[in-house]
C-alpha cells in the first residue's frame, strides 16, 4: 500500500495493489500509474535513475 495526494479529492489517499494501471522504468526513475478510487488518474515517480 502507498499514499498519493488526490487533486480531486483534494486530500491524501491510501492505494493499494489494485489501484496500479502499471509501472515503467525511464531514464528518471520508476514510474507508478495509479487510479484513485473516484477515479482520477495519476502518476508518481520515485527511485532512482
Amino acid at each position: 500500500m502507498f499514499d498519493i495526494f488526490c487533486p480531486v479529492e483534494k486530500l491524501r489517499v491510501l492505494l493499494s495493489a489494485g489501484d496500479i494501471l502499471r509501472i515503467e522504468r525511464t531514464d528518471k526513475g520508476i514510474e507508478i500509474h495509479y487510479r484513485c478510487p473516484c477515479g482520477h488518474e495519476g502518476m508518481v515517480q520515485t527511485g532512482r535513475k
